[in-house]
């Protein structure tokens, strides 16, 4: 334990993945936070390898992609962006990836959404949000538009711009109503800036 009543990360990261059950991870999910505010003394201005990796690590795990409170440990990188390394986003890209359509927790797609098209708000992160719209899981491609809306109002490229404009048009034809609706909502935000 520390000064903060924190027991030590590698510790408390044994005890998530050894007990694998809701309760340790929501632990730490609720503590990462103040992990952060701990090792920034030590990590000066740098996102912790350490709780990033680890981070990562969950966001493969079952039991947290599982879980209601996935979406607080994708808001630590959304409050802690400016703070993570190149690298450290080129790997979160990849993860947000390969965990998108298996959140269960609507609001870690939302999230998810949000770092690809504010945050990211590349060529990367375009072409990653084009594949993600091709998932069967409807929940979570009904985010997707929320992405798209983001690089269509923010990209720096004009052509980028552009074609994510054009994926909030093709997906109002999405089979599904629901991401219909979104993408509806999304391009109404722009008639209604002319």
């Amino acid at each position: 334990m520390n000064e903060f009543g924190l027991q030590p990360l590698p510790d408390l990261m044994v005890n998530v993945l050894s007990k694998c059950d809701q309760q340790s991870l929501k632990e730490f999910i609720d503590k990462v936070d103040l992990y952060l505010i701990v090792e920034e003394s030590t990590a000066g201005d740098l996102f912790p390898d350490s709780v990033f990796d680890f981070a990562l690590k969950l966001m493969d795990c079952e039991i947290f992609l599982a879980s209601e409170g996935s979406s607080k440990l994708l808001m630590v990188f959304e409050t802690d962006w400016v703070r993570l390394s190149e690298q450290q986003k080129e790997k979160l890209l990849s993860a947000l990836g390969k965990s998108y359509a298996r959140f269960r927790d609507s609001m870690s797609c939302f999230i998810a959404s949000e770092l690809l098209g504010e945050y990211y708000c590349n060529e990367d992160a375009f072409n990653l949000l084009y594949q993600l719209e091709k998932t069967s899981n409807v929940p979570a491609r009904a985010f997707i538009p929320h992405g798209f809306e983001h690089i269509a109002k923010s990209a720096k490229d004009p052509k980028l711009r552009t074609k994510a404009l054009a994926e909030l048009r093709s997906l109002r034809l999405d089979p599904s109503p629901e991401v219909q609706a979104e993408a509806a909502e999304s391009l109404q935000k722009f008639s209604e800036e002319q």
